[in-house]
């Protein structure tokens, strides 16, 4: 519908319309009517468009009604609002500035048909054309009209829009039906078609009017990305040009959640595709670096598998240049400088760096070859996870470097000692001798030990004799020979034999537990070896079975029958345990259980207070003759620890009324695994465990 403005049509010029008098409209309508009788073609043109008189006289008819005399008059005085109402020009929102009259009903009701269809016609021309800063300016300006003809501003824009969306449509059943141009061409070209057609910025100002329209549009594309991202396709970068134009739409609820969960997706296969590239063209570049550093991973396999059937070379050599050997082959800067393709190369070799170093200790018990493969894999660059385990190997096989260091050689048992008429073996220091007489005359060989004063000892490894034993060896038995070489050259009969005790390699390595042994040195000429005879002549090893140990005078057991709180305790297959359970406050056993090795026992109904643990591991429990149960001990391969971990059997209160605690908890000479508790314990004496509280 064309505005026309009767005043701007007669051309008066007053800037009061109060002088606008009937008088003054008659003269300058004649003059009009006079014009279009003399135009041959009965037309006047007017901003570019004819009028016939009936079109003019409709218009001046309006100046009768006081109303429309005044909404036409603001409107001839208003030279912006008037070009943008007539020729439907920018100026309008380029000088726009706030009118009281854009309020007024009446005024909406008068000039919404003429401003919609000229608001409509210069938005939708400049959507078309791409002209953003316009647009802009259009879109700052909220329509001045009712609320009815607001549908009728956006008509043409939202109809191309749909359109838009229609070819989108088509174009993603064109390619799941596999009729479209882009299945036979590049899909490449596709994400530019979608970029000609959609405006993102320019979309993306329009009101919320187009908000349902955006939301579409952007699931279109969306699907169309999906489509292409599939099966049979597979097509990650022109997906993902795709998906990234419906990401940077506007959208809302839903939609929004559902093209941001398809965008990553996308990106992610889109740069594994690059990844992918990208190191299959490094692989091109480094393939024979690749190759070269795959024939040492094969040789250290090889090495692994031949140590694995005991016919490697490195066994004999007690794996004495196994180290070098891979320094020599392996060149750490170098391979730590390649790029990322190198990364599960790296991971490999150091793992099975790592495999050699456990089995070389767990089977043969090498410390130093194997500690130095473990450091030379901690020199590799690799992934988190693979540093920390290395890393936890290294400080283990440096812990028991250093236990090594301090109690020597682990030994799978104590040594027998013991005299006959003052001639046999005996404890001095820390070395044990063959002695005669009481003298000592041999050195056998020297351990780690603790004396408990009770003619016990705790030995916890075996050093190497010290170089003036070694000597002192060899002269003795330099001087036996010689002894034995003058006897026959005299004709002597007698003769010295010489016995030699077989030391077996102990089954398991160094633990955070240490499995220790015990023996006692006896002597049958000393005043005490004959004591220690007597009383030994008066015990006897006694069948244990899992449960209290009784006849203890300074123990009581104690129950509390109303709680049903439990410790549970699983021992290992190295040997059996004693476990006293102390009051913290009070000092005194509750309970003294016994519980055999590869068995589990439950202490039950325990009255609460806070407690730690006492526990003996050991085999052979000896009692003298007619004595209770509970004044018995373990005679051999004793250990004696005390827990750090305090047991809280304290009732704790919480919302659902009280909670009822318990624990369990495994007991091994060698290890504590499993999900059960970790139980940390210090070494304690004999006379610690069995000295009552």
């Amino acid at each position: 519908m064309q505005y026309i403005n009767p005043f701007d049509l007669l051309e008066i010029t007053s800037d009061n319309l109060s002088t606008i008098d009937g008088t003054i409209i008659k003269k300058a309508k004649r003059k009009l009517l006079s014009e279009l009788e003399l135009n041959d073609i009965g037309t006047i043109q007017y901003h570019g468009i004819g009028l016939t008189k009936a079109d003019c006289l409709q218009a001046i008819d309006d100046l009768d009604n006081k109303d429309k005399k005044e909404f036409h008059f603001f409107i001839f005085q208003n030279v912006h609002f008037n070009k943008f109402i007539t020729e439907g020009k920018l100026d309008l929102f380029e000088n726009y500035k706030v009118e009281s009259i854009y309020k007024l009903p009446e005024f909406l009701d008068f000039v919404s048909p003429f401003f919609s269809e000229q608001y409509d016609k210069l938005l939708a021309q400049n959507i078309k054309l791409g002209r953003l800063e316009n647009v802009t300016k259009i879109l700052s300006v909220r329509p001045i009209t009712n609320d009815s003809y607001i549908g009728k501003c956006y008509k043409s824009t939202y109809v191309y829009l749909w359109e838009i969306d229609a070819d989108i449509n088509q174009i993603s059943d064109d390619i799941k039906n596999k009729k479209s141009l882009f299945v036979e061409n590049k899909f490449n070209e596709l994400p530019n078609v979608i970029l000609e057609r959609i405006n993102v910025p320019l979309l993306n100002l329009l009101p919320s009017y187009f908000q349902n329209l955006r939301n579409q549009l952007a699931q279109n594309i969306r699907n169309l990305a999906v489509d292409i991202n599939n099966e049979p396709y597979y097509l990650y970068k022109p997906a993902f040009r795709i998906i990234e134009i419906a990401d940077r739409i506007s959208t809302d609820g839903l939609v929004k959640q559902t093209i941001t969960k398809t965008y990553y997706t996308i990106k992610q296969n889109y740069q594994d595709d690059i990844k992918k590239d990208e190191e299959e063209a490094q692989r091109q570049v480094y393939s024979g670096t690749i190759a070269k550093y795959n024939k040492i991973i094969n040789q250290i396999d090889k090495v692994a598998d031949d140590i694995d059937n005991k016919s490697s070379s490195y066994i004999s050599k007690n794996f004495s240049g196994l180290s070098r050997w891979l320094a020599s082959n392996i060149n750490v800067s170098e391979l730590n400088s390649l790029p990322d393709i190198f990364s599960n190369i790296r991971i490999r070799i150091v793992i099975q760096i790592k495999h050699l170093s456990v089995k070389i200790w767990n089977d043969y018990e090498k410390i130093e070859p194997s500690f130095e493969l473990i450091q030379f894999a901690a020199t590799i660059k690799v992934d988190e996870e693979t540093s920390v385990q290395i890393k936890t190997d290294f400080d283990t096989l440096k812990e028991i470097e250093e236990r090594k260091r301090k109690y020597g050689e682990r030994i799978a048992s104590a040594p027998t000692m013991s005299t006959i008429n003052g001639i046999g073996t005996r404890i001095y220091g820390d070395t044990l001798y063959f002695v005669f007489f009481f003298i000592p005359v041999f050195p056998i060989s020297r351990y780690s030990l603790e004396y408990d004063g009770y003619k016990s000892y705790r030995f916890l490894g075996k050093y190497k004799l010290y170089l003036w034993q070694k000597l002192w060896q060899w002269i003795f038995v330099v001087g036996i020979i010689l002894l034995i070489i003058i006897g026959i050259i005299n004709s002597n009969n007698s003769s010295s034999n010489y016995n030699s005790s077989n030391y077996y390699r102990p089954p398991n390595p160094y633990s955070a537990n240490d499995n220790s042994n015990t023996n006692s040195q006896l002597s049958n000429n000393s005043p005490q070896s004959d004591v220690t005879s007597q009383l030994r002549s008066n015990l006897k090893i006694v069948s244990m079975k899992n449960g209290n140990i009784l006849g203890c005078t300074y123990i009581k057991p104690k129950y509390d029958y109303q709680l049903n709180n439990k410790l549970i305790i699983s021992v290992g297959e190295n040997a059996d345990v004693a476990v006293k359970m102390i009051n913290i406050e009070t000092k005194k056993c509750i309970r003294y259980v016994y519980i055999k090795k590869n068995t589990t026992y439950t202490i039950k109904n325990i009255p609460q207070a806070k407690y730690y643990l006492k526990i003996a591991y050991g085999d052979d429990w000896e009692i003298e003759e007619g004595k209770p149960i509970g004044q018995g001990r373990f005679m051999t391969n004793t250990l004696y620890h005390k827990s750090d971990k305090i047991l809280d059997y304290n009732l704790v209160q919480n919302n659902d009324g009280w909670q009822v605690p318990s624990f369990s908890l495994k007991l091994n000479l060698v290890y504590t695994e499993g999900d059960m508790d970790q139980f940390n314990t210090n070494s304690i004496s004999s006379s610690d465990f069995y000295d009552e509280e």
